[in-house]
């Protein structure tokens, strides 16, 4: 099955170039700081996951869990059951429920009831639903049991011509004082956007009235975490403030269409219920494709306030489960606050200082560049997890410009999965440690970096990093990586997931590899990744290592990788050892044969295979383990006939002549959108292919643009960063400006954003650092050029222009 990341592993040994720290009683570093709301708007504390209780309710499928106390049970209501009705568990602790029982069912006509929200008064137990009849409306039943239900009629519908005209739901109820506030969904299908928003009553049974000022929780900016949707929620009140927790996504693909958005968990707060501040840290959990970390409610537990929140191993199964996470900072100990620190003057650095309390980059003696730069951490858990940066600042009043970038960098996948903008006035005090956190999704097994960008316009010391890991679910091998969807599968488990699709042959997961063990007639013999609810692009890149464990020489003995597959037939692209132990090509299945390669190779030895499209043009690789990635991709083949489809492995196929049995192991899907390779580009005005890039030389080049194009039409909307990764041959000689970078959209004739480099802003000589140019694209379609301009004063070689 997809990859199971199943148990956390905590860092084996010492780095020598980093001080890691595990377990124990917190150190002299520690910052004594208050775990509680108020600290967390202070940047004092940080939202972290339970990664021990991470499937809770999944044997029922408890999803969009809600709660209620009634002395010292919690009653629990949730989506449950074979239909949109309410059940309920209970438990004392948060973690053991009671066997859950159902509680209420839509009536006849009405396809759902569900979406509870639940409230308990003098012996009375309300409960709110989102209703599919009336347009999607507010509905009440009410218990003296908490199990009997007995239906009061609607209490709220949608307003025509308002923002919530395409219907309301997701309810919960606060009281304030003498009032009761209840709290709403509504889709505007002006904007395509979900927002929240409140009615008034003087009884928990209504009549309600809708609020003037709706909605109080709006829908974020263009690009945002919560661009589409401010949603469910739960509210608790501490020290006179009322902090929520909600559910957030990127913007719908379509008409109320939020399949393909990202969900997650945000947190606001406010003093009166109707004007709410959002967290500046938001969002507080990872991301997730296609719904999931969805459905949040906020709850205190035995004196410890719980964020509970709904996932699912399949985007469009039903297969539900509750998650939770909570507040903690360092002074909660390892296994809550943190299971790894490294100690930031320990780390690497580009530029800095040590000093007695961490790194410090100053404006008077420092440019910019990293300051904490690595290096390689391995033995980290993958999954979902989360980075803490712990930054002070000298002065936080001066301007809001970004004063560094907080990431985490994947060593292994060689990109990065996960970063963060830091502005000045986000430190909330001057010369105080404050945290600044970074949720990310991680491949088990893959090294990480995690590095501080520092701009060079605030003096900034930093004394450590912390690392908690949260989700170990093998859901999350589907990974956002800065809008890029990543799977792998190591087959380590003996059982192969319900992801997958297979075609002809005979295919079993044992001893941690995926075999294909038929020569019988079948053409093609493919397992796909057809079922894990995402729909791929073109632009995709399979990689998985290949042993072919029984062959015969003929026209139909295959053995590879695939993308483009359909789910008919099994049919797409593919790149294989075809024929002989002397040929690698390229197919496309039942239309045509492309270029043949020779390349020699050997039964019962793993081979690499990765195979690309990039926009119309296939690209792939063969090299055996063990050995050195070739740094390009020697097998090229420009032919277009197929658009999306699932990726894939080629088990062989059976006919007149030839037969092959073959092994696979740790399969690995990317997505190649927004990634512009620069040798494999045909737009260049000079220079030439060089190892893995596009170099120019003053030898034998003039002026020009060393890369140009590729007028790409699919990059989304909104603020958008394109990193150009270069490398110098020679970064001290002078400092005359090399290149100048810009992006250009050609269909507005309209450059967006653009920079000059000098020679010395390379900080070392032939390693390739990225430039990052920050640009808005405010037009879904327009053809955008990423160009390099070179000045004929240094050997320059380009790698690829990553656009997230």
């Amino acid at each position: 099955m997809m990859k199971k990341l199943s148990e956390f592993v905590t860092a084996l040994a010492l780095c020598a170039a980093f001080m890691l720290v595990t377990g124990g009683s917190a150190k002299a570093a520690d910052s004594s700081y208050p775990v509680s709301f108020e600290s967390l708007w202070n940047n004092e504390s940080y939202i972290v996951q339970d990664n021990v209780n991470t499937k809770m309710g999944k044997d029922y499928n408890m999803c969009f869990p809600g709660f209620v106390q009634v002395g010292g049970t919690y009653y629990n209501y949730f989506i449950g059951g074979d239909s949109f009705g309410v059940a309920m568990t209970t438990t004392t602790d948060g973690v053991n429920f009671s066997t859950p029982v159902r509680v209420l069912s839509p009536d006849p006509g009405v396809s759902y009831e569900s979406f509870p929200g639940a409230f308990y008064e003098d012996g009375t137990f309300y409960l709110y639903t989102e209703s599919s009849a009336n347009g999607y409306s507010i509905t009440l039943a009410t218990s003296t049991d908490g199990i009997n239900f007995t239906k009061q009629g609607t209490l709220l519908t949608a307003s025509a011509g308002t923002w919530d005209s395409g219907g309301i739901g997701t309810p919960n109820l606060v009281k304030k004082g003498s009032a009761y506030y209840l709290f709403y969904h509504g889709f505007n299908t002006t904007t395509n956007q979900m927002y929240t928003g409140v009615a008034t009553a003087p009884s928990p049974s209504g009549p309600f009235t809708k609020y003037s000022g709706n909605p109080v929780l709006p829908a974020g900016p263009s690009g945002s975490y919560d661009e589409g949707t401010a949603g469910r929620r739960g509210i608790i009140l501490e020290d006179g403030v009322y902090y929520m927790a909600y559910e957030a996504s990127t913007a719908a693909s379509g008409y109320a269409d939020f399949s393909t958005a990202y969900w997650t968990v945000a947190l606001a707060k406010s003093t009166d219920l109707l004007n709410w501040q959002k967290l500046g840290q938001n969002p507080v959990i990872p991301s997730k494709y296609s719904y999931g970390n969805d459905g949040a409610t906020l709850v205190d537990i035995l004196g410890t306030k719980w964020i509970y929140y709904r996932d699912d191993n399949n985007p469009y199964g039903n297969d539900n489960y509750a998650k939770r996470a909570r507040l903690a900072n360092e002074t909660s100990g390892p296994g809550i606050g943190y299971d790894v620190i490294y100690e930031a003057e320990s780390a690497t650095h580009d530029i800095g200082s040590a000093v007695s309390d961490g790194w410090q980059a100053l404006q008077s003696s420092d440019s910019a560049g990293y300051m904490i730069a690595g290096p390689d951490r391995a033995g980290l858990a993958g999954g979902e997890n989360l980075a803490v940066f712990k930054a002070k600042i000298a002065d936080n009043s001066l301007d809001n410009a970004n004063v560094m970038r907080i990431e985490v960098y994947d060593g292994t996948a060689n990109s990065l999965i996960a970063s963060r903008e830091i502005t000045r006035q986000q430190f909330v005090q001057t010369d105080h440690y404050e945290f600044f956190t970074l949720p990310y999704v991680s491949t088990e097994g893959h090294t990480l970096k995690f590095r501080v960008y520092w701009y060079g316009n605030a003096d900034i010391t930093y004394d450590r990093i912390l690392v908690k890991n949260g989700d170990p679910d093998p859901h999350a091998a589907l990974v956002r990586d800065n809008e890029r969807l990543e799977l792998s599968d190591p087959f380590d488990d003996n059982s192969l997931g319900t992801v997958w699709t297979t075609f002809n042959g005979v295919w079993s997961e044992t001893n941690q590899v995926l075999r294909q063990t038929s020569t019988a007639l079948g053409d093609p013999k493919k397992a796909l990744i057809s079922n894990s609810g995402i729909p791929f692009p073109s632009n995709i890149e399979v990689t998985a290592k290949v042993r072919v464990d029984s062959w015969t020489d003929g026209g139909y003995a295959r053995a590879g990788v695939s993308i483009a597959n359909n789910t008919v037939d099994g049919n797409g692209y593919n790149l294989i050892f075809y024929n002989d132990h002397q040929t690698v090509a390229f197919l496309d299945d039942g239309v045509a044969f492309g270029p043949s390669y020779t390349f020699n190779w050997s039964n019962d030895t793993w081979y690499w295979f990765k195979l690309k499209n990039d926009n119309g043009t296939l690209y792939g690789k063969v090299w055996e383990d063990g050995k050195q990635e070739p740094g390009y991709y020697p097998y090229q083949w420009t032919h277009n006939t197929r658009t999306g489809g699932y990726p894939g492995l080629n088990g062989g196929s059976s006919g007149a002549s030839g037969n092959s049995m073959v092994s696979f192991d740790d399969v690995s899907v990317r997505d190649r959108r927004g990634i512009y390779e620069t040798e494999d580009s045909s737009y260049h005005q000079i220079g030439r292919k060089d190892l893995e890039g596009w170099s120019a030389n003053v030898g034998q080049d003039n002026n020009g643009y060393l890369l140009y194009g590729p007028y790409a039409a699919d990059i989304p909307t909104g603020n958008r960063t394109a990193a150009f990764r270069m490398l110098i041959d020679n970064p001290t000689f002078d400092n005359n400006n090399v290149v100048h970078l810009d992006v250009y959209d050609a269909t507005a004739s309209a450059v967006l954003a653009s920079r000059t480099v000098t020679r010395q802003e390379f900080t070392a000589a032939n390693e390739f650092q990225d430039f990052s140019l920050d640009f808005v694209n405010a037009a879904a379609g327009h053809r955008l050029e990423f160009r390099i301009y070179w000045y004929k004063s240094a050997y320059i070689r380009s790698d690829k222009v990553i656009v997230d």
